[in-house]
């Protein structure tokens, strides 16, 4: 009897050598040093008073995430919304990400 391909006992018979799938430690290797180039990085970019990424940059940044982007797009709207202004918003789709908004919607 067979197991799922992603464990690492092939068959049932558990003594029997060529029932185990040998197990490669690169992709741990590889994750450390990602980590590794990430902090040294990270360290001397704040060290040097870099603004990089932006800060008002969202993603791949620890803590930030789409959902304060969007609390901080929704701010920057109703702000000018309670002021009875007019609020433009323009967006620029690269990848098709936007085919599935509701353009009603927005024009609220």
């Amino acid at each position: 009897m067979k197991k799922n391909s992603g464990d690492i006992l092939v068959d049932t018979v558990q003594f029997d050598p060529s029932s185990y799938r040998p197990i490669s430690l690169i992709p741990v290797v590889a994750k450390l040093f990602e980590k590794v180039v990430l902090n040294r990085i990270t360290t001397y970019l704040k060290s040097n008073l870099v603004d990089f990424p932006h800060s008002r940059q969202q993603g791949f940044q620890q803590g930030l995430s789409c959902l304060t982007n969007a609390f901080a797009m929704q701010e920057t709207i109703l702000y000018p919304v309670e002021r009875h202004s007019n609020v433009y918003v323009a967006s620029l789709d690269q990848q098709a990400a936007f085919d599935t908004v509701r353009f009603r919607a927005l024009f609220l």
